[in-house]
């Protein structure tokens, strides 16, 4: 009778997350795919070298992401977080906007984590391309801060970005199953972006013509700006 009683008393104490189950118990939310971790600094996965581990994964997420889809006009946005840094939120918003693109939506993927920026590097974007800090701020526009991304590119990845409107390969970019992105434009601290007024207005002229627009945000635990 000791033993059963010290056994249940760690069980209703513990609060170790486990499984996918411990997770749905825990958020009342159903889990929508797990993702193994993936090679270090593998960046894209979902087309590539590392496609036949990894696509799958991304694909069922982008799947059940849009079977959840609210029924509406204009785009879904999704905010993409952690609860603290190196977790994968940005390997996660990456691949999920390139998987989202390949079922032929047209997605724009935004960096709004103006403290660690990375999705500039992860699609090779020039460090000098203005981005959500200079159209937050108005010292840019849409056109010029905006790059497409084809997806069965050169490189290691497959992936090659070029700035919006210029061609590559076998005809324009930005048709059905398209990805755009835009980078953060330089790195800041603070939530002065967050708490923007012209950050609605921003939004809704990424979704212009898109689908689905991933945002790529700071760990919700770390920094206030999730919060704003």
């Amino acid at each position: 009778m000791i033993g059963l009683l010290l056994a249940g008393a760690r069980e209703a104490f513990n609060t170790r997350v486990r499984s996918e189950s411990d997770v749905e118990e825990a958020l009342s939310k159903p889990v929508l795919a797990t993702i193994q971790t993936l090679p270090k600094r593998a960046g894209i996965v979902v087309v590539g070298r590392h496609e036949s581990r990894w696509g799958d994964t991304y694909a069922l997420l982008a799947a059940n992401l849009m079977q959840i889809r609210p029924g509406r006009n204009g785009p879904t946005v999704l905010a993409v977080t952690s609860s603290v840094a190196g977790e994968g939120k940005t390997t996660t918003a990456s691949n999920l906007a390139v998987a989202m693109a390949m079922r032929g939506q047209r997605v724009v993927l935004a960096e709004f984590d103006l403290r660690k920026p990375a999705i500039g590097r992860m699609f090779r974007i020039p460090l000098e391309s203005p981005g959500v800090i200079q159209l937050v701020d108005g010292n840019a526009t849409v056109d010029s801060a905006v790059w497409q991304v084809q997806l069965n590119g050169a490189g290691p990845s497959g992936i090659v970005a070029v700035p919006l409107g210029v061609k590559n390969g076998d005809g324009p970019l930005g048709t059905e199953g398209s990805l755009r992105v835009v980078a953060a434009g330089g790195q800041e601290r603070g939530a002065r972006v967050a708490r923007s007024p012209r950050l609605p207005e921003l939004l809704e002229k990424l979704g212009f013509g898109a689908d689905v627009v991933v945002l790529d945000t700071p760990p919700a635990l770390a920094t206030v700006e999730m919060a704003e």
